[in-house]
């Protein structure tokens, strides 16, 4: 039986969600082996384990390395971005913060597992838009926005942790 996958062309079309999955299981293994090879194919390109397990080795190993590659080079901030229909902004700025976006950001961002909690903090939906400019919603907690954020691209919630923890 021939079947088709679709392997993601970059860390665009990898969503914050699937790297925490694939995360959760990296994070148990010192070095890469087959299994974590098998996982960052189920994990991104959104198939069972057991269907991975029928591809040809040959495949698995390109396939890695192809999405492996995507993890190479500079994360850029990537101030907007949309999910669905909601426009999502970064802080505007980042000297206004507040004491609460601090703590909780504070409490988030080291933890992947809790990164969409960090993204909720540091992205919100734009209220206004004059040029290039944007204002963003207040900050109500993370508890609207921390489970949408999981389906955010990944690259955008890379560039944001680099640009926030450097």
């Amino acid at each position: 039986m021939k079947a088709s996958i679709k392997i993601p062309s970059g860390l665009n079309e990898i969503t914050l969600g699937q790297y925490q999955k694939f995360k959760q299981t990296a994070d148990k293994f010192e070095e890469s082996n087959d299994f974590l090879l098998q996982k960052m194919i189920e994990c991104f390109c959104n198939i069972e384990l057991k269907h991975v397990l029928l591809i040809e080795r040959k495949s698995v190993l390109e396939i890695a390395n192809e999405i492996n590659a995507y993890f190479s080079g500079n994360y850029e901030l990537i101030p907007r971005f949309k999910i669905k229909d909601v426009e999502f902004g970064f802080i505007p700025n980042l000297e206004k913060i507040t004491q609460g976006e601090y703590a909780d950001l504070d409490s988030y961002i080291t933890d992947w597992k809790q990164m969409h909690k960090a993204m909720a903090v540091l992205f919100r939906p734009i209220k206004d838009t004059k040029k290039e400019k944007y204002s963003i919603q207040d900050y109500q907690g993370t508890d609207e926005f921390a489970e949408l954020m999981k389906f955010m691209p990944l690259d955008v919630a890379l560039g944001a942790y680099v640009f926030f923890i450097i």
